[in-house]
């Protein structure tokens, strides 16, 4: 009992003393009793007392026991004082008694019951959530075309304003709550900062954490749509990590405040990326309109000239959607900033999606444009290409070769042309955007350029497919101008002479319109280098188109002129593209053309002159309207058989 106890342990004024003399007591005690048995405490010799023996009523291990108690008992009976004080708001005593409990290393147990105490962990968070639901995924599509896409963007973005007006008030009410109990805990506690640290990281586990579950999660247990849920935790985890930094103030400097509000995000950054993945893609399928993605209702709704932009390739459609890739890369190096490796995946990933949309959407619109290359040389009629041979006809032809172009060659040429302006954009996308966020973890940064480096051999395959597709079209619509404008007669005058064919036939002219003007759209459109390449092309398919249109006639000498005149205006044009390859080429078409105008004597010679297999030379040589007296005379040189 108290009172039987020295003066010392039953003055209540002498509790600090007492409190840590009986501590110091029971450390002694404690330490003594740990030693083995057979050690027996011997007392100074001169008392002659004889030893003390462990095993005796007045052993050490009562002592110890006796002295627990006392402390145990006096540790209540402070605790009980303390929280007697809490609630008078006697601060002075309060410090006391931390004191006298500090000499009892009881100290966190009054910061513990000072902590639970508090108001601010006696009430329930309030559900911050705006009532109203947002539209689903699948119904947004319908709300933009009934009430607008600005309409559905504005209502979204009042809903978060609303949450996070209520959010901030809710965290400068912790904030002003926080402050005042430093001031609290700076009469109380010898070492404020640490009770407030632990306070503070109290704050953030439980009714900090409690409060953004109840903001970003329905009730239902279900998440809701992806760009209203996003919005909210980025919303939610700018406002959180601003209240953190306030409090770490208030906190010790050791403890990192931030990244304790940090790790509340956890859960939700399991998820996060989903969203912007998923909102991504929808809105690449929503921008270019790709079959199969996006909404088919949205898709179908589109009427008329609305259509015509599906068969194009929009490099203005791409940059709005690599905009919001951009700002979903921002996005993720908010929420992600303490955790740089998932930072530099989710990275990785948005730009695959990226990646993934762009190229199917550049291989369909380059899909529609050869469709329109190919349906419209074919589409080309005789009808279409009349026109009145008069003497200015290469002036007039000149406009109808603009449109034949215009309808056959310039879609593709364009698509081409602005594939290669989006491959730009994502080049400029991966240097400014992305390596600068993942170059620090190299296996991430070697996979981004891998990605990208896949995605430009893909594309560069699809737009070398389609130029030889494009090339091929055109060399049909030059066979078809050639067709339709070239007339018997031109080869077989009866009313010319060789001396009155001065000019290339009308359909040399309407073939070298339609070509100079293919040329300079693949120029303007290509560049220089790829429209050369381009145009290289067209030219070698048109000289195996020219080879095959002199074997449709037949040829007189004033028409074998004409021939000649017409392959000669065919190897100056080719001159100008300055391409050896093409200009042997026609160099040998124009060979040809000598081997049906000069006399059987010398056609030998001029045989022997043309790098032709002989049966091809034959073939053009019964071209010629007096082939069977040249064959017989060349019979009888031995030059052919009989």
């Amino acid at each position: 009992a108290l009172q039987a106890l020295p003066p010392l342990f039953a003055d209540e004024s002498r509790c600090k003393e007492a409190a840590r003399l009986a501590n110091k007591l029971r450390e002694i005690a404690e330490d003594l009793v740990a030693e083995p048995k057979e050690k027996k405490l011997h007392v100074n010799a001169q008392t002659n007392r004889g030893e003390v023996d462990f095993e005796t009523p007045f052993s050490l291990a009562v002592a110890a026991e006796n002295v627990q108690t006392y402390c145990y008992k006096l540790e209540t009976t402070i605790l009980g004082r303390f929280e007697d004080a809490l609630q008078e708001k006697e601060y002075q005593t309060m410090r006391d008694c931390i004191d006298t409990l500090q000499e009892l290393d009881a100290k966190d147990a009054a910061v513990q019951r000072y902590i639970s105490s508090r108001p601010v962990f006696l009430d329930v968070p309030s559900r911050l959530g705006a009532e109203e639901t947002p539209p689903a995924m699948g119904e947004e599509v319908v709300e933009q075309q009934n009430s607008g896409t600005i309409g559905v963007a504005k209502r979204r973005t009042e809903r978060v304003s609303e949450a996070q007006k209520k959010l901030r008030r809710y965290y400068d009410d912790l904030l002003t709550t926080m402050k005042d109990e430093a001031v609290t805990t700076e009469e109380v506690f010898p070492l404020p900062a640490e009770v407030m640290t632990t306070l503070i990281q109290r704050l953030l586990e439980q009714q900090v954490q409690s409060t953004l579950d109840s903001l970003l999660i329905a009730e239902s247990g279900e998440l809701q749509d992806s760009r209203y849920q996003m919005m909210l935790i980025l919303m939610a985890y700018k406002e959180t990590i601003d209240l953190a930094s306030a409090l770490q103030e208030l906190s010790d400097p050791d403890t990192d405040m931030v990244r304790i509000a940090d790790s509340l995000f956890g859960g939700f950054r399991e998820h996060y990326l989903q969203y912007e993945t998923e909102l991504l893609e929808e809105i690449g399928a929503k921008q270019f309109s790709l079959k199969g993605t996006g909404s088919a209702r949205y898709r179908g709704s589109l009427v008329g000239g609305e259509t015509e932009r599906f068969h194009r390739v929009s490099v203005q459609d791409l940059k709005q959607v690599v905009d919001w890739a951009k700002d979903a890369i921002d996005r993720c190096m908010e929420i992600f900033k303490l955790h740089q490796a998932l930072l530099a995946h989710n990275v990785l990933e948005i730009l695959t999606v990226l990646l993934k949309l762009t190229a199917s959407y550049l291989n369909e619109r380059l899909q529609y444009a050869l469709q329109s290359c190919e349906s419209g040389s074919k589409a080309i009629s005789r009808n279409r290409l009349k026109t009145e041979h008069d003497m200015d006809f290469p002036t007039h032809f000149s406009k109808k070769a603009e449109a034949l172009v215009n309808e056959v060659a310039e879609p593709l040429l364009v698509a081409v042309n602005n594939t290669g302006e989006c491959m730009e954009t994502l080049h400029n996308y991966l240097q400014e955007v992305v390596t600068p966020v993942v170059k620090a973890s190299s296996a991430t940064h070697s996979q981004c350029r891998h990605a990208f480096a896949d995605f430009i051999h893909s594309m560069e395959e699809s737009v070398l497919l389609a130029l030889k597709t494009g090339a091929t079209a055109c060399s049909t619509l030059l066979d078809k101008v050639l067709f339709f404008e070239q007339r018997k007669e031109d080869f077989t005058p009866s009313r010319r002479t060789e001396m009155d064919i001065l000019e290339p036939s009308q359909a040399c002219y309407s073939c070298m319109h339609v070509f100079i003007e293919i040329r300079r759209s693949a120029q303007s459109l290509l560049g220089e280098k790829n429209g050369t390449s381009f145009t290289t092309e067209v030219s070698l398919r048109l000289h195996g188109v020219l080879m095959g249109h002199i074997k449709r006639y037949y040829f007189n000498m004033a028409g074998a002129v004409q021939l000649k005149r017409d392959t000669s205006e065919y190897l100056r044009t080719m001159r100008e593209l300055g391409i050896e390859q093409v200009i042997s080429m026609y160099e040998t078409l124009a060979t040809i053309a000598n081997l049906l105008l000069v006399g059987p004597d010398i056609i030998p010679t001029v045989m022997e002159s043309i790098k032709l297999p002989h049966e091809d030379l034959m073939l053009y040589l019964q071209l010629r309207n007096d082939y069977k007296s040249v064959k017989a005379l060349l019979s009888q040189s031995g030059h052919i058989g009989t």
